[in-house]
């Protein structure tokens, strides 16, 4: 459109306004003459404010884009009108809607569907009007933005704080406080991993990748990422961090970020979506966001934690490996995690590999500090006593490691073991030990009552049994069954947490990470032999 061109008839109109009536609408032919605008029919969709409109919004920004102006032009805006809606925006996608919002503002009921196809048809911009005439059979695009919405409140809110330790009800972190920073390496084309200097948050191979992008063909950038480490040493944290990044718009690349647990996984990928992130009142069905994310996988990004937590069971019924592989949704991004030397095969395909590695050991002194903010005297101690036993040092980089060694302090008075095994023994005491104070169960010295003992004992064998068949979760019912009067004391100690999810309603007790690295260690006096009724992978 030349500049300074502009519409004629009613584009000048501002809100509030009298408006007339469609009869009295006029626009100029090229040749000058005047006919009457067409008197479109009243929109009778209901749902959304201007009359359903503007559910089709948000498709048609991402769609137009840079050709807004045209679109503009099209539906009578005078030039200067263009103009204003040009400089109070930063980007053309966000002028876009603008200019939709503002067409809706000065036309009210006249605003209809049928118009815009119509403005949009003119501007040579047939294949978005392909495009709605399609959501229009399948419905809702404005459903899929309340799912983008859904999603972004869920990773703002629930995801900004991290608990990591069920037995510790007060121990609520920032999620930035616990695991920033973490050292990562990155397998080069030799094979061989090296340390990476500008990453170190998962969020960064993104920033990374944003930058390079800008170079390259889309489709030929990297799409597939494996993440390696083992368990405490922040792979589920750093997948958090990453969609709380960008809920609050650090990653702008991407559309959509669906964070999925594997651990839940139990169908396909498109009923897990529903199942783990979002209400049952959702009006989008499966079907149709599939849709949406078929036709924008460039701008979708899946984090799939804990490929090695899938159980054998669930493999069998869904099509996550298939994602991971790329034979569906082979343009879409998947981040995805794994403990070491776990699910080779069905990782080899991944274009990049990542390994975390843990703290520095300046990040780990770092977080001491933080954990004892109101008991400086108490850090300096434990960072002493740390920099004395090169064995409790070097598994302080593992930051879970290093949550428990600040718990394990606080709680024994300062003091600290001389062996990872025989700090490991001092954290299932100190469990149970904070399990006795909140329900009033008294105990003399280190000695606990027998149903706490019992107890304990269960949850040994449980640990056990899961060591030999490489088993994380558990049928509650299965426990109850087994352990009768001690099942309640196994459940709700605090070394078994509950997994919930949309679809479960028995959600199964899984052995956390916290208790996979040192379950081969549990202590001697309730470790216990095999026997008995075997406990039933969910």
């Amino acid at each position: 459109m030349a500049e300074g061109q502009g519409a004629a008839g009613h584009s000048g109109e501002t809100a509030g306004s009298l408006q007339p009536s469609t009869s009295q609408l006029k626009t100029k032919g090229k040749d000058g003459e005047e006919f009457p605008v067409k008197k479109p029919a009243p929109c009778r969709e209901e749902g959304l404010p201007g009359g359903g409109i503007r559910k089709y919004f948000y498709f048609i920004k991402e769609k137009v884009s840079s050709d807004w102006k045209d679109l503009a032009f099209h539906l009578r805006f005078e030039q200067a009108d263009i103009d204003n809606i040009d400089g109070r925006n930063r980007d053309d996608k966000s002028r876009c809607m603008d200019l939709l919002e503002e067409w809706l503002k000065r036309n009210g009921e006249r605003a209809t569907i049928e118009v815009l196809m119509e403005a949009l048809s003119e501007a040579t911009l047939q294949s978005v009007v392909d495009g709605l005439r399609k959501v229009k059979l399948q419905g809702t695009p404005g459903d899929v933005m309340d799912v983008i919405t859904c999603l972004k409140d869920l990773y703002a809110t629930e995801y900004a704080h991290v608990r990591p330790l069920p037995w510790c009800e007060d121990l609520n972190l920032p999620l930035g406080e616990v695991y920033t920073n973490l050292q990562l390496q990155h397998r080069d084309s030799r094979g061989r991993f090296e340390d990476t200097d500008t990453i170190v948050s998962l969020a960064d191979i993104y920033k990374t990748d944003e930058a390079v992008s800008q170079e390259v063909n889309p489709r030929s950038a990297v799409r597939k990422i494996r993440v390696e480490g083992p368990p405490g040493i922040g792979k589920s944290c750093s997948c958090q961090k990453l969609a709380h990044d960008w809920s609050s718009g650090k990653l702008g690349i991407f559309k959509a970020v669906f964070f999925l647990e594997l651990r839940h996984l139990s169908g396909s990928v498109k009923d897990a979506i529903f199942e783990q992130l979002l209400p049952r009142d959702m009006k989008v069905t499966p079907d149709q966001l599939w849709s949406y994310i078929e036709e924008n996988q460039n701008d979708v990004l899946f984090i799939l934690d804990g490929l090695d937590e899938l159980s054998q069971t669930s493999r069998k019924g869904t099509d996550v490996v298939d994602l991971i592989q790329g034979k569906i949704l082979r343009n879409c991004h998947v981040l995805v995690t794994s403990r070491p030397y776990q699910c080779v095969k069905d990782l080899e395909k991944c274009h990049e590999f990542y390994k975390i590695v843990g703290y520095s050991k300046e990040n780990s002194v770092q977080f001491i500090r933080k954990y004892f903010s109101k008991t400086p005297d108490s850090a300096t101690k434990l960072e002493d006593h740390l920099k004395s036993n090169e064995n409790l040092s070097e598994i302080a980089v593992n930051p879970l490691n290093n949550i428990l060694i600040c718990v394990v302090w606080e709680d024994s008075g300062e003091k600290l073991p001389a062996s990872k095994a025989e700090l490991y023994q001092m954290i299932v005491y100190s469990v149970a030990k904070r399990y006795c104070g909140k329900n009033g169960v008294l105990f003399e010295g280190e000695q606990f009552p027998p149903n706490i003992e019992e107890a304990l004992r269960g949850l040994g064998k449980l640990a056990w049994e899961g060591l030999w068949r490489y088993q994380l979760q558990f049928k509650v019912d299965d426990i109850r069954t087994e352990h009768g009067f001690h099942a309640d004391d196994m459940l709700n100690m605090g070394l078994l947490t509950r997994d919930y999810s949309f679809a479960s309603s028995n959600a199964p007790a899984t052995v956390p990470s916290y208790i996979r690295p040192f379950r081969s260690t549990w202590p001697p006096t309730i470790s216990v032999t095999l026997s008995g009724t075997k406990v039933k992978e969910t």
